[in-house]
């Protein structure tokens, strides 16, 4: 059994996690570098934990649910509004957010899970709009140009012109027939 709280062990895991990803690929990061890194004992993960992937799993899903939430508070209906409130809203975390953006396990991958809520929220703004191709066709070009926008934002700045850009994308799409 473990003196520490699985919430204290979580948070100590994943930044030292976050840090190791900086310096080295998943696949390379050990149970023993977390550990220490996390000052915590073996037997305290594994108390916790399978190993080093249901930490990421467990972090990925934490960044994924934030995310979705985040896209639930917002409410603008002008896109420029509302990617730039969406990038406010993520840049606090942004260096952990990019970092886990390239980190692409088959069951932890915020990329995926991101453009999932996008999708999710294509489908709720698509009823309103006539298109001449297949929904799910729309969905996903959504998600996946909201995606690219955000992550781009995100390492690079410029949220307002992208948004701006974004938005006449758009724009240009929905009024063509």
């Amino acid at each position: 059994m473990s003196d520490l709280p699985k919430s204290t062990v979580a948070s100590r895991l994943y930044k030292a996690l976050i840090t190791s990803l900086h310096t080295t690929d998943f696949v390379e990061i050990s149970v023993n570098q977390l550990c220490k890194q996390a000052d915590l004992p073996r037997s305290t993960f594994y108390f916790y934990y399978a190993d080093k992937l249901a930490v990421l799993e467990e972090l990925v899903h934490l960044y994924a649910t934030q995310f979705d939430e985040l896209m639930a508070t917002l409410s603008e209906p002008d896109v420029d509004a509302f990617l730039q409130a969406l990038y406010t809203g993520l840049s606090g975390d942004a260096d952990t957010v990019k970092t886990l953006l390239d980190v692409h396990e088959p069951s932890a991958d915020l990329g995926h899970e991101y453009r999932e809520v996008l999708r999710k929220r294509a489908a709720q703004l698509l009823p309103q709009v006539q298109l001449c191709v297949p929904a799910e066709f729309a969905k996903e070009l959504y998600a996946t140009n909201a995606f690219t926008a955000i992550d781009w934002a995100l390492r690079h700045g410029e949220p307002e012109a992208i948004a701006k850009f974004m938005n006449s994308l758009a724009q240009n799409v929905i009024a063509t027939k």
